[in-house]
């Protein structure tokens, strides 16, 4: 059986599950089984949860076509939905496209929301975390040089491609996930958005939300640095960065901004301060502009309004 008819079946058990519920308030012997239920699933949930941790269940459960989750032992839950594991890695393909990695992870995750193609994650508390995201594209000539600065996104499921006519021929088309995350508690060494990769130490704060046609972010990056920011993989535009920032991006679909700038979406306040090194990434965004210089020492409190 595959992991996407196990979850129709999921499906289809917690409706029946429901309406049978229903009827408890007002049928006192359907009350007490009920209740005699619940008893006996929590007292049963530490050891079935931790097996199906351990065993890879779980990672079995959930991956599909767009969507892949590799959890290192140990992990172990002891209530529904709170999980403790020594690492995890994400990857979620579609529309938008991401990883996120984390190690000593502690996350309190809505279980039924899983099998609706949600992972609704209410609190995450984490160290050396990386994040890197992107979105698929129309037209990548549009914006050759910022799409060539995008993560690789390497072990992506699926098709590994930022094209959208290139995924739509050869990918399957399922339903995809929604992936919402508050509650964030995080230590980071990778913050990777679009064509902009930090690498160095950060304290992130607030929550993000992605899916089809949907991303949000409402995060603060608190006492940033000392580390370094790259135009894609490898190309320095500051290093010694440190500071605060505060970010917001509005509920938005993404595909509506692809081929343009994301941070015409951004509101975010930037007390900062780097040694910068070039600033070439400028003429990503201007046809025909070549910036060959712009180092040197650089320091700012800057409030930005998209």
């Amino acid at each position: 059986m595959t992991s996407r008819s196990w979850r129709e079946r999921w499906r289809a058990t917690v409706t029946r599950s429901r309406a049978w519920f229903q009827g408890v308030a007002h049928d006192p012997k359907r009350r007490r089984r009920a209740l005699t239920l619940v008893a006996i699933l929590l007292l049963a949930y530490p050891v079935l949860g931790t097996l199906a941790l351990w065993t890879g269940f779980v990672e079995w459960v959930i991956r599909d076509e767009d969507v892949k989750v590799e959890i290192s032992n140990p992990a172990w839950t002891i209530w529904p939905g709170r999980i403790h594991l020594k690492s995890v890695k994400i990857y979620v393909n579609g529309d938008t496209q991401f990883i996120l990695e984390g190690h000593d992870l502690f996350t309190s995750i809505s279980v039924i929301e899983l099998f609706e193609h949600r992972i609704h994650v209410s609190r995450l508390a984490s160290h050396h975390v990386r994040y890197q995201m992107r979105t698929q594209v129309k037209d990548p000539t549009a914006s050759a040089k910022r799409i060539a600065a995008y993560p690789k996104l390497e072990g992506l499921p699926g098709v590994n491609t930022v094209k959208e006519d290139v995924a739509a021929k050869t990918e399957t088309q399922e339903e995809e996930w929604t992936v919402q995350v508050e509650g964030l508690k995080i230590d980071v060494v990778e913050l990777w958005f679009f064509e902009y990769r930090y690498l160095g130490e950060g304290h992130l704060r607030g929550g993000f939300t992605v899916g089809p046609h949907v991303m949000q972010v409402d995060t603060a990056v608190q006492e940033i640095g000392p580390g370094e920011l790259r135009f894609g993989e490898t190309e320095p535009l500051a290093r010694g960065l440190r500071g605060q920032v505060d970010c917001d991006i509005p509920r938005t679909d993404p595909n509506e901004h692809a081929d343009a700038s994301f941070l015409e979406l951004v509101s975010a306040r930037l007390n900062l301060k780097a040694d910068v090194v070039s600033l070439t990434n400028v003429g990503a965004y201007v046809p025909d502009l070549q910036v060959t210089r712009g180092a040197g020492p650089l320091a700012f409190d800057l409030y930005m309004v998209k």
